[in-house]
């Protein structure tokens, strides 16, 4: 599910038909025109529905700009080990230094100030189009933004997304694919493996 007005009722609906994978939650989840929230003193919506939906899986922008971090943790409180991953959204601007770029397709000029500043349209009033992580930057964010072990990390960052897609890694165990980050204390990718080779070297700094 991505990107919906879908009432509770109609969510419900597509998860018992199989929907399983919930996209950018808390980013453009809203109400139709002229509907009211359902019922009660504090008025449930669809994203409180999916937070205890244990079916499907929620994705996350973790950069802290898409989605507020208070948020953040209330989605890591609700839903179960394997409920959570976290995404790059970085269509543009994935990885590039701090600075302006002519976006392709139209999209005009954007700024890009950071990995968790987003990707901003100049023409726009600076309004976000996607973010600038890369999946090493929301491993980093879950460890140090949202102050989480290593495992947990782990697990939103590449277990989770493994099971999803039905690939064989995501974890170290004998039998699955040897595709691995190795890190320093940091969190810097001192060496890149696939398939049991090393691919990717730090430089001595």
């Amino acid at each position: 599910m991505a990107h919906t007005r879908a009432t509770i009722d109609q969510a419900r609906v597509a998860v018992d038909a199989g929907a399983r994978l919930v996209t950018h939650l808390f980013d453009t989840f809203v109400l139709p025109s002229g509907v009211d929230a359902d019922p009660g003193v504090y008025p449930a919506g669809l994203i409180d529905y999916l937070l205890v939906e244990d079916r499907v899986v929620c994705e996350i922008i973790p950069d802290g700009t898409h989605v507020y971090p208070v948020l953040v943790e209330k989605t890591f409180r609700c839903k179960p080990s394997a409920g959570l991953a976290f995404v790059t959204d970085s269509n543009y601007g994935a990885g590039l230094p701090p600075g302006e770029y002519q976006l392709p397709g139209g999209w005009g000029l954007a700024k890009i100030n950071g990995p968790n500043n987003g990707v901003r349209l100049v023409d726009r009033k600076m309004g976000l189009c996607g973010s600038a992580l890369t999946p090493i930057d929301c491993f980093r964010n879950a460890v140090k933004l949202f102050g989480k072990d290593l495992d947990t990390a782990s697990r939103v960052c590449s277990r989770n997304q493994a099971i999803l897609l039905g690939l064989n890694k995501g974890e170290i165990k004998a039998g699955r694919d040897a595709d691995l980050l190795i890190l320093d204390k940091e969190l810097n990718v001192l060496y890149t493996i696939v398939a049991g080779q090393i691919i990717y070297r730090c430089e001595v700094r």
